[in-house]
């Protein structure tokens, strides 16, 4: 595998691109929102991701690994960008969090049966907490629960029992409707998918990687390197359009996003001539 992994050129104008991020660090504004903290926060996990998925591939050639930290870059990029289109969603998408919050709580007590009665009840109190929260805050209401339902463990686990606060082929297909967001969607959604076969250890994506070491016919070192630079590049503008990156980001970050793929085509090209 360690043969077939793109050139140092493509391999110094990645790092390139993470290195221009590392000067523009993320900050968040004077009195953020929570719905601030969740963007900043989205995009930060795309971008470590990425970063960590860059070190497995350039000092390890481990495609496999990198392919998993990138599945989840893209979907933190996927969920970032849409609630910067919708903010309107971002009390369903909290709202989510807390109701699995609860479920997890709940099961300590389902899980941990032989726990004392002193910790019983301390775990009981934390529960309780928890329902105040979401009743207080309407969250329940976006999952057309009631607040009996809240003690219903098994009702709790079939609504929360989901990767993703809405359906996220949902939130892909929006994005595709946006003129910024959806040149993430059509550049790395195939490379997302495959990566995901990855993680659920499908048998073609496990053989060709971890036994035959070679490629898989769709998926290779190339399209590593390009998602890596889609991903920086996709999050870094993201977060200029909202205001939290320096003031001409984007002219610096688009050319090299460029160049990366130039290299890419070239290498190609002059590997199937």
């Amino acid at each position: 595998m360690r043969d077939e992994l793109p050139s140092q050129e493509i391999f110094d104008s990645v790092c390139e691109l993470y290195e221009t991020f590392k000067k523009n660090t993320i900050k968040l504004p004077e009195g953020f929102s929570e719905y601030e903290l969740a963007l900043v926060a989205l995009a930060s996990k795309a971008i470590t991701h990425t970063r960590e998925a860059l070190r497995l591939f350039v000092e390890h050639g481990a495609v496999g690994e990198a392919a998993i930290l990138l599945r989840s870059a893209y979907e933190a990029t996927v969920v970032f960008l849409y609630l910067r289109l919708h903010p309107e969603d971002f009390c369903k998408y909290k709202g989510y969090s807390e109701l699995v919050e609860l479920r997890n709580q709940m099961e300590v007590l389902e899980l941990a049966g032989d726990l004392d009665e002193s910790a019983k009840n301390e775990q009981l109190d934390i529960n309780k907490r928890q329902r105040i929260k979401i009743l207080n805050n309407n969250f329940h209401s976006y999952y057309s629960l009631s607040e009996y339902d809240l003690h219903n463990l098994s009702l709790l686990k079939k609504v929360s029992n989901k990767a993703h606060f809405i359906n996220f082929g949902e939130m892909q297909k929006k994005l595709l409707k946006d003129e910024f967001s959806s040149g993430l969607v059509t550049t790395a959604f195939q490379v997302y998918n495959l990566g995901s076969q990855m993680a659920h250890s499908h048998y073609s994506m496990t053989v060709c990687t971890y036994v035959l070491d070679r490629s898989h016919p769709v998926y290779n070192v190339y399209d590593i390197a390009k998602q890596i630079a889609v991903l920086f590049t996709w999050n870094a503008l993201g977060m200029d359009k909202i205001g939290y990156m320096k003031a001409g980001f984007p002219q610096i970050i688009d050319p090299l996003f460029r160049r990366v793929l130039d290299q890419i085509r070239t290498e190609i090209s002059a590997s199937s001539s």
